[in-house]
């Protein structure tokens, strides 16, 4: 059996005592902790992808108008283009925007409740919420490669293919799952980024 000096981590010799150190406290904290670090960097990623994106199209848009300006033929495809990018630049924000909490939401109701029963509620809610999203990522993956594989494109001159459009979208679910399911545990730890802030 240990005695205390050894549980404390002391020389059973005569040395002073030196307290473990608490997972949660040292420089890469709980595994929760990380995970919460890392699905909230890819989060800030795939918004910063998305912003390139915006701005790829704003570039886009402009040079297109400034060459019809000129008397000159719009460049070919470009509208059913920026169509599927658009996609892409709305659903690679939807993580972050959790992560910030941006997203239109209520808090009236979970603020006046005692905080256990909040808890209850917060994480219930973000459960059904993660096992819906997790549901759209399946279908709408189905949907991507049943696109890919059918080569699926735009009903116009340009032939742009409309199956990344359709990843884009899964990927973007599957990040706003990820924020969802950190919400729910968030909630059980008694952490106030549960969704209710």
């Amino acid at each position: 059996m240990r005695t205390d000096t050894e549980r404390l981590g002391a020389d059973p010799h005569g040395s002073a005592p030196t307290e473990v150190p608490d997972p949660a406290s040292t420089p890469g904290g709980t595994v929760l902790d990380r995970l919460e670090t890392v699905t909230e960097t890819v989060a800030r990623f795939a918004a910063y992808l998305g912003g390139v994106g915006i701005a790829c199209l704003v570039l886009a848009t402009v040079t297109d108008v400034a060459r019809r300006a000129a008397g000159m033929t719009s460049i070919n495809g470009l509208v059913d283009l920026t169509e599927v990018a658009l996609v892409f630049v709305v659903y690679f924000g939807f993580a972050q925007a959790e992560v910030d909490k941006t997203h239109i939401r209520t808090s009236f109701l979970t603020e006046r409740l005692p905080d256990r029963v909040r808890r209850v509620v917060l994480a219930a809610v973000w459960a059904l919420a993660f096992a819906f999203l997790l549901w759209a990522v399946v279908r709408t993956g189905q949907s991507a490669a049943d696109s890919f594989h059918a080569g699926e494109s735009r009903a116009s001159q340009s032939g742009v293919p409309v199956w990344p459009a359709r990843v884009m979208v899964s990927l973007g679910l599957l990040g706003l799952a990820l924020q969802s399911l950190m919400n729910v545990i968030a909630a059980v730890r008694g952490r106030r980024s549960g969704g209710d802030r």
